[in-house]
Parts: structure tokens; sequence; C-alpha cells
């Protein structure tokens, strides 16, 4: 018995022993954790709604506004590559272009064929523009948009250029 008594009363001599607070941590922690894992939960559940909501009214809107005899009757619309076939030699020559520039600039390291390449893109996204400007202004628009990019490629090519010099 005097065994459990020097259990339950310590002496002076025995240096007292705090608890830890890891204890402590670990059970606030668990909490925040609750709390933090009940959020993500709510904002889960916010997000879907928020993305689901417009999507399915806009999915149900397009399934409802056409009908089955009513699409085949409505001319097609004005516009478009068939009406301007050069429009799409000039968009797939700035596709070509802006696709290859990158593996010649920085994957060959052929920073003296960058300038060339960078002007055949904007040359082509001018042609791109005349003649979407004809058939569609917002679409040449969004070409101008395309040609400040490619003037900051064109920037950026002649800083790697005066660089090797």
């Amino acid at each position: 018995m005097a065994s459990t008594e020097e259990l339950r009363r310590r002496t002076k001599d025995e240096p007292t022993v705090e608890p830890t607070q890891n204890n402590d941590n670990n059970y606030n922690n668990r909490g925040r954790r609750r709390e933090r894992t009940a959020m993500a939960r709510r904002g889960l559940r916010s997000l879907a709604i928020a993305v689901l909501a417009p999507l399915s009214l806009h999915v149900a809107a397009i399934t409802f506004s056409h009908s089955s005899h009513g699409a085949s009757t409505k001319p097609p619309p004005p516009g478009g590559f068939h009406r301007k076939p050069s429009g799409l030699a000039f968009f797939l020559g700035y596709l070509t272009t802006s696709l290859i520039w990158d593996p010649i600039v920085f994957g060959m390291g052929a920073v003296l064929a960058g300038p060339f390449v960078c002007l055949a893109m904007l040359w082509s996204l001018v042609g791109c523009y005349r003649v979407f400007k004809e058939v569609n202004p917002i679409a040449a628009d969004l070409v101008k948009l395309c040609m400040i990019w490619a003037v900051v490629v064109v920037s950026l090519n002649l800083k790697l250029f005066d660089g090797l010099t």
C-alpha cells in the first residue's frame, strides 16, 4: 500500500512534472481541424451549387430552344471561313508560326531566326485582321489583342537578340 501512497503524493525531492502542452495542442488542433473540414464542406457545397445552377439552366435553355423542325429551317449564319477562305490561310499561318516560335528560339537556341518567325506571325495576324474585319468586327477586335501579344513576343525576341551581341 505504501507504493500507492507514493504515487498519490509527491515529495519535494522529486521534480514536479507539468502536464505536457502537446495534449492540449492536440485537443485544440482537433477542434480546429473539425472546424476547417466543416468550413471546407460548406465551401465545396456552395461552389458546386454556384457552378451547377447556371450550367443546368444553360443546358435547359439550349435543349428547349432548339426544336427538331425549327433548326433545319433556319439559314446558316453569315460569315465564317466559307465566305472568305483567305482568312483560314492567314489563321493557319498564325497558328503555325506561334507554335514553332518557342521550339525554334528556346529549344534549338536559334535566336537569330526568331525575329523572322515573329514577323511572319505579325504579317499573318494583320491579314487575319483585314479579312475578319469584313466578316465580323468583333472577331477583328479580338485579333487586335493577339497582335498586342505578338508585339510582346517580338520585343522579347529583340531582347534575346541584344543579349547575344
